[in-house]
Formats: C-alpha cells, structure tokens, sequence
C-alpha cells in the first residue's frame, strides 16, 4: 500500500510539470495520485477532492470540457461531504464548478432524469359465458300427503315456542324496570359532584400578583450537554516570512521578488514557517479570484530559524492575481496581490 510520502512525492511532480507548461504529464500524474489517494484515504477523503480540483484545472486548460466538468463536481461532492459547511475549500470548489459552467453555458445542477417505464400490458379479460340452460318444467310437481303434514307440523310448533319464549322477555324486563325506578330511602336524583384531585407539584399554580418573569428559569446545559465541534484547530503555526519571487535559489534561499506589476513567467512562493509540531500548509493561486491551482506541503517541526518550503507555478494570462498561505484548518495566514501584464 502506497505511503503518504509516495502519494506527496507523485503530486510534487505533477505540480512541476503544471508549472513548466506541460499538463499531459501534469493531468497523467495527478490522475496516479488521485488512484493512489482513493485506494489509501478512500473515496470521500479531503485530500482527493483537493486532487479532483487541480485535475479539473488542467483538464480545462487542455480543452477537455467534460472530464473538468466531472472533476470540479467530483471535488465539490467530496468537500462538501468531508468538511465543515463553512470550510474554505468547500465554497472554493462550488466557486470554481460554477465559474466553469458559466463560461461553458452548462447547467451548474445536473437535471435528473426519470427512468423510462416500459408500459404494462393490459391485463386479460375474462370470458364471459353464457349460462347453461336447463329444461323447464310446464307445471310444479306436487309433494306427496306425508310429506306435507309434517311440514306444517314443524310451523306450529316453531310458532308456539316463539310466543312462549316473547311472553318470558316481557315478564324479566317489567321486573327489572320496577327494580331500577324504586329509589334507595333518602336519595335523592342529584348525582354526586366529582371529588377533585390534590394538584401535583409541577401543575401547582403560581402565586397571587406573580408574572411569567417570576418563575425560575430552566438552569443551564452543562458542559457535556453542549455541543461541540466535530473537528477541532491545532495552534496556528508562525509564519516568518512569505515572499513572491521571480527567481529562487534553493541552496542559500535567495529570493528575488518582483513588483506590483509582472510578466508572464515563472514565479515562486517561498514560505518560512516555525512550528513545534508536524503539520501542513497549503499555497493556493488565484487568477482573477477563481482557483488555479493548490499545492499542500509538508512542514517539519523547527522552532528556530524556522522550516523552509516554496511552491512554483506559470501566470501565463494577464489579469490580478494573488496567492494564499493557509494552515491546515484552512486558515489565511498571509496574502501576496500582483497584476500580470
């Protein structure tokens, strides 16, 4: 399995290679690296969606309109879905999904389209049948005299237990009508009147000439019943220099920094920084306000002289420009303005 040092080492060399012009070799390595971070971090990993974002960069820069199209939504989905709402990058890589389709004239929210339903047959209808016909007799066929007397036999006693058992019904309900109309000696027709209830404590009203003001209020949640957030800051680390350059000598980190205005070129960003623990910071270019590209480096604990590191890109186009230094929790720890001409 890949390391964190193989997957940065890959995404170094692909910003060397956006930085020189050539986004065939920058788009092949950022695309390694996003397999790489996939496979390591897994597919909703803040990381990979900082990947998907510069490969839509360079997908856009080499005119290929859908696969950028599919890395700014990609990027966007998985920032959203990782960080806070208020997160930098989420509304970064919102900004930069819709700047793109707006310049495109592609639809920034992909309309859903219903799954086609193939019609159900018409279920089979039933067979209607003409009934059967029967022979008919001209003339009912009389019941023989045995048969008859019995039949009216059963009549007459059916009638006279009937009659006998109405006589029963009425003799019990007259009694029991008597029994319920007779009143007890001394009662009275007034029913009882309901005892009531002793009110409970919580129910207990308030006093004469009190208001709703007066009442306790509720105490307080305590510590563990407040909520907290789901991530939290580690101390901001301290930033001794951050300079723009058009030339950077790595051995004696020598910088050569321009003016307001530049040429279209080569510049670095070269950032000294002093921390007492391990973390990251990430150098973000922006032309015109619209993302072009985010480098994230490595920064080792020195509380000295402070732990040196510089990332390179190309401003090929004229407009304003400016470049961020931000901490790990995408904080803006300081900021470079220029104009290309």
């Amino acid at each position: 399995m890949p390391d964190a040092q193989e997957i940065q080492s890959v995404l170094d060399a692909a910003e060397r290679a956006a930085s020189s012009g050539d986004y065939a070799a920058a788009e092949r390595l950022l695309r390694e690296a996003a397999s790489l971070q996939e496979s390591t971090l897994g597919p909703e990993h803040s990381d990979l969606a900082n990947t998907f974002n510069n490969l839509g960069i360079v997908c856009e820069l080499t005119e290929k309109p859908d696969d950028a199209e599919a890395f700014f939504r990609k990027s966007h989905a998985i920032a959203a879905a990782s960080l806070e709402p208020d997160h930098p990058f989420v509304a970064t890589s919102r900004k930069n999904l819709e700047d793109f389709c707006a310049a495109r004239g592609r639809p920034i929210e992909v309309p859903v389209v219903a799954p086609e339903v193939e019609p159900k047959p018409d279920p089979p209808r039933p067979v209607v049948m003409d009934p059967p016909s029967f022979p008919q007799h001209s003339a009912p066929v009389a019941e023989p005299p045995a048969v008859a007397g019995q039949r009216l036999l059963a009549i007459g006693i059916g009638v006279f237990v009937g009659v006998f058992l109405l006589v029963l019904l009425l003799v019990w309900m007259r009694g029991r009508d008597g029994a319920s109309v007779a009143p007890a000696p001394g009662a009275t027709h007034n029913a009882p009147a309901a005892t009531p209830a002793p009110p409970s404590a919580a129910a207990a009203p308030a006093p004469a000439g009190a208001t709703t003001a007066d009442r306790p209020a509720s105490p307080p949640p305590s510590a563990s019943q407040r909520s907290r957030p789901s991530r939290l800051a580690g101390p901001q680390p301290d930033v001794v220099s951050a300079q723009l350059c058009t030339a950077l000598s790595t051995s004696s980190w020598r910088c050569e920094a321009p003016g307001q205005t530049v040429a279209p070129g080569t510049l670095y960003f070269y950032t000294r920084i002093k921390s007492s623990t391990a973390t990251t910071v990430q150098h973000r270019w922006y032309r015109d306000d619209r993302l072009r590209q985010s480098v994230e480096l490595a920064v080792s604990p020195n509380t000295k002289e402070g732990y040196r590191t510089y990332s390179r890109t190309t401003v090929s186009g004229a407009g304003q420009w400016r470049v961020e230094l931000r901490g790990r929790d995408g904080t803006v720890l300081q900021e470079e303005r220029f104009t290309v001409r």
